[in-house]
């Protein structure tokens, strides 16, 4: 939300309209106090538990050194984002339920800080996806090229930058008075064009990166059947996993690129006069990175053995006993299908001794 208290945009509006706007000041508030206080804020509530859980059990991970530090440091800098935007919103949400004082105007101070969910998963997805097309291009030199300390560095290096977007977004909002920023638009329009590129940019990173490997792993599996060797290898990070990251991204964070599209061809005037229409949107795509967070944390529970484990540890449930539902699934499987294999054979048998 804007603060509209150095606007111009209401000094020509007539009586009706002036009386339009003090019903939706009130209509503002109460929106703001559903969506922005109630919704987020129990989305974010959930969405700060699974960051806290997911940080313990990368933490852990990269400790004990079980599979690629590099893939769990970035996995890592991802939640450690989620985890600030997700408390960006609470704190949004405990002000809007208990400060209903000017809300729009913290609300929009607090807002620069939500984007480093974006910006932390974009920064490890596409890293992740350059490392992976990296080691098949150059795969004698990648292990010293990207080792553990350089993707801590390049961590550390995304972090000042979003500092300083962050610090230039504050920067604007408390200073809307203020030549071209008056408007905000030429800084709207730098910041939701730099989102939108983005956000294409990691998607197009990791299609390009996942065709390539997918034919290079065909060329491996050609040369291997003529020199009658197997090729049989276990990737420390797996594609499929990265693929299933993307895919959420890609999904969850769509409203909130459809929106900053929305803002490039929009006054600000417009959000300011039908403030309620844009509280309802924002909580929307709000809502949507805030179940991106919890999404990516089901998935992780479901698809990383490492951090199931742990999650199972914490909560005491028996690994054995999960184990073993899983393993007594597999066996019913394979069962029902040697059953219906036999019973093929025992038919074809008994029709070639007929003929």
């Amino acid at each position: 939300m804007h603060s509209i208290n150095h606007s111009d945009c209401f000094q020509n509006l007539t009586q009706e309209e002036h009386f339009f706007q003090h019903e939706n000041a009130a209509e503002v508030e109460k929106m703001f106090l559903h969506y922005h206080g109630y919704l987020l804020g129990s989305l974010a509530s959930l969405a700060i538990l699974f960051s806290t859980a997911f940080i313990a059990a990368q933490l852990r991970v990269i400790r004990l050194r079980e599979g690629s530090r590099k893939y769990h440091a970035l996995l890592l800098n991802r939640a450690i984002g989620d985890l600030i935007g997700a408390s960006t919103a609470v704190i949004s949400a405990i002000l809007a339920i208990f400060v209903p004082t000017s809300i729009t105007a913290i609300a929009a101070f607090i807002g620069c800080f939500f984007y480093s969910t974006f910006w932390t998963a974009f920064v490890s997805y596409t890293c992740l996806s350059l490392v992976k097309l990296y080691a098949v291009w150059k795969p004698f030199l990648y292990r010293r090229a990207f080792t553990f300390k350089k993707c801590l560095y390049i961590i550390g290096v995304s972090w000042i930058i979003f500092v300083c977007c962050g610090s230039l977004c504050v920067g604007a909002m408390s200073h809307l008075h203020v030549g071209w920023v008056a408007e905000w638009h030429g800084f709207r329009y730098l910041f939701s064009t730099f989102f939108c590129f983005d956000y294409a940019f990691t998607i197009v990173t990791f299609l390009v990166t996942a065709a390539i490997l997918k034919k290079a792993s065909k060329v491996a599996l050609l040369k291997s059947k003529n020199d009658g060797r197997s090729t049989q290898q276990r990737s420390r990070f797996p594609l499929w996993k990265l693929a299933l990251n993307v895919s959420t991204f890609a999904v969850f964070q769509s409203p909130h690129v459809v929106w900053n599209l929305y803002l490039l061809t929009k006054k600000d005037c417009l959000f300011r006069i039908h403030s309620s229409e844009t509280i309802g949107t924002q909580a929307f795509v709000g809502a949507a990175v805030l179940l991106r967070i919890i999404m990516d944390f089901l998935l992780s529970l479901i698809t990383d053995s490492q951090f199931r484990h742990f999650f199972l540890d914490c909560f005491g449930v028996s690994r054995e006993c999960f184990c073993f539902r899983i393993t007594s699934q597999l066996s019913t499987t394979r069962n029902i299908s040697t059953d219906s294999a036999s019973q093929k054979r025992r038919k074809s048998t008994q029709q070639s001794t007929i003929a």
